[in-house]
């Protein structure tokens, strides 16, 4: 079973989201835009680690995801 978050609602009438969000901009690459081969934190993961630490994300009960004001490619994964 998932811990449980705190939930708070999205505006005046938006669904309920967690109040603690995942920040995915560190799933971008950010540093290397033709070769894709750097990211702002390090060396790119691979799409399969990417999507692992999504699945973590969401076994741990945060339902709520930011792709930052450049969402570049992590939107496109998510």
């Amino acid at each position: 079973m998932s811990p449980r978050l705190p939930t708070c609602q999205l505006g005046k009438n938006g669904p309920p989201v967690t109040a603690l969000g995942f920040g995915a901009m560190g799933l971008s690459w950010l540093g290397a835009y033709r070769q894709r081969t750097a990211t702002l934190y390090g060396a790119a993961p691979s799409d399969e680690e990417r999507f692992k630490v999504l699945d973590r994300v969401y076994d741990l009960g945060c339902k709520f995801w930011d792709t930052a004001g450049k969402p570049l490619n992590s939107t496109a994964i998510i």
